[in-house]
């Protein structure tokens, strides 16, 4: 039994029947029984900003995983887009399974044998059903395609294929994050470690002033500041920008010269922040973000339960972008959106796809309360990176729900990147990300034809959008000729009937005006 009783919340989760990660042989069909109460002590502890229930638990939900490399992570669709996260924490080529997919692939292997066993007394192993395929339909569920060969030199084959339908929507969470009401307090603590850079701390504030105009929440921002003689500078700019901002607590944390940390500065900002905030914003200096992303960031988390960890969309150098499109060069503020050529996924940071090779910086929503209670922070290390990669470890081995999806309102506003000041470990990651934070392939690739053709690349970009844009004008013409040719075949059908009717009446009234008329 598993009691969550922080900050006067209690959820109480009942025992399973079984294990939901034990192999089972009736996957498509299983039904397991899970009891759960939960109950809310709505009390005034300032800690508490969330109203949470927990309504009922999917049955085929998995546990979460001790392992980090084990979590399945979230891809996005932000109403008219899909962010699909395909990379999940393997490599791009081919990666190795998850436990889970593995449970998966095992547990379909099986139903196909036991079909076929049954069906056709045809036996086979595992190892010789190991050819698999599958796609996810919307709606529908997943496919999949089993094919089974023996190892000798027969020819034949069995495919067996196989639907895991999707079940009927259910509600088995619901929380409201309610926003503050003390003058000193906030919804959420914007922590951001900082040492000189006092031009793109005004850009960041601007965005921050933008986005509490829009979204009517009450933010927190703490700033750690690593002294070095700009310090002064610092603290007025933000006193500035929370004089001119209403609803925006700040608080200046200086730090004495010393090697920066960014471990130590995110850890001393959370525990010694004057700022009464439930939820802490891990951030650095160069993001930027909506307001839809910080509604994401206050409702994510789940003290005890569930941490936030988006991944950010990097831009690339904007002197390469906007010339290949053909225009000037926007302010940062305008281009806050996802768009091809323009940037990347972030997965871990450095541009890897395997967190224990090259972690790096990292964006998090986390309660202030678990933050504390994890620990994850070491203040010891110096630099940038690691240090939120040892937190997610951490997290996931205290059995967290770790929420780790695209995050298409949170950006990194391209600066050229230093790594002289690299720390152990961190050189090669760093200069990694350096050369793939420059522009896409597409765009290296023009320029190079550029400097060793002597050729124009001007706009040429702008010339794919507007190919683009006459194949989508193209086919939503024919859309329309296909929707018009079947309205006006249809009012034609329609009419035809209506004449067949009346000339069917006309014949019938006649016909019966003749018998009256041969009775007289």
């Amino acid at each position: 039994m598993d009691t969550d009783g922080g900050d006067g919340k209690e959820v109480v989760w009942g025992k399973m029947e079984q294990d939901l990660l034990q192999p089972t042989t009736d996957f498509l069909h299983q039904e397991r029984k899970v009891e759960l109460t939960a109950t809310l002590d709505n009390n005034n502890n300032n800690n508490n900003n969330t109203t949470s229930d927990i309504v009922t638990l999917d049955p085929l939900h998995p546990r979460v995983p001790h392992s980090l490399l084990d979590h399945v992570y979230f891809s996005s669709y932000d109403g008219s887009s899909v962010y699909d996260n395909r990379e999940g924490t393997g490599g791009t080529t081919r990666r190795r399974p998850l436990r889970l997919e593995t449970l998966m692939f095992d547990q379909v292997r099986d139903e196909a044998i036991k079909f076929l066993t049954t069906k056709f007394q045809v036996t086979y192993t595992r190892k010789e059903c190991s050819d698999l395929r599958y796609r996810n339909l919307p709606t529908v569920g997943m496919e999949v395609d089993v094919l089974c060969r023996r190892r000798s030199s027969s020819p034949e084959v069995d495919r067996v294929t196989l639907m895991m339908p999707v079940r009927n929507p259910r509600v088995v969470f619901h929380s409201r994050p309610t926003t503050a009401s003390l003058p000193t307090a906030a919804s959420i603590n914007i922590v951001m470690p900082l040492e000189g850079r006092i031009d793109t701390l005004r850009l960041f504030l601007e965005n921050l002033q933008q986005v509490i105009k829009e979204s009517h929440l009450h933010l927190g921002l703490t700033v750690v500041y690593f002294e070095d003689g700009k310090s002064e500078a610092a603290r007025t700019t933000l006193q500035e920008a929370a004089s001119h901002t209403p609803d925006l607590v700040t608080h200046f944390l200086l730090l004495q010269p010393q090697q920066f940390s960014r471990s130590r500065a995110l850890k001393e900002g959370v525990e010694k922040s004057n700022v009464t905030a439930p939820v802490v914003f891990l951030c650095d200096v160069d993001v930027l973000f909506t307001s839809t992303f910080l509604h994401r960031c206050l409702a994510t988390p789940v003290r005890g339960k569930q941490v936030f960890f988006p991944m950010v969309f990097s831009q690339y150098n904007p002197e390469l972008v906007y010339a290949l499109h053909g225009r000037r060069q926007p302010p940062p503020l305008q281009t806050l959106s996802v768009q091809d050529n323009e940037g990347f996924w972030r997965v871990w940071g450095h541009g890897s796809t395997q967190p224990p090779a090259m972690p790096s910086p990292g964006m998090m929503c986390v309660y202030k309360s678990d933050f504390l209670a994890i620990n994850g922070f070491n203040p010891s290390k110096t630099g940038w990176g690691g240090e939120d990669l040892n937190f997610l470890s951490k997290t996931a081995a205290r059995r967290f729900k770790i929420v780790r999806s695209l995050d298409y309102g949170l950006f990194h506003h391209y600066h050229p990147k230093d790594c002289s000041q690299a720390g152990k470990g961190q050189s090669w990651p760093c200069a990694k990300l350096r050369a793939m934070s420059e522009a896409s392939s597409l765009s290296f690739g023009l320029w190079f034809f550029r400097h060793q053709y002597n050729s124009s690349s001007w706009g040429i970009l702008r010339e794919k959008e507007r190919w683009e844009e006459r194949v989508r004008e193209e086919q939503e013409n024919i859309q329309y000729d296909i929707g018009g040719f079947s309205e006006n075949t249809q009012l034609a059908l329609t009419t035809l009937l209506v004449l067949l009717l009346l000339n069917i009446l006309l014949t019938l009234h006649l016909c019966l005006r003749h018998l009256h008329n041969a009775k007289k």
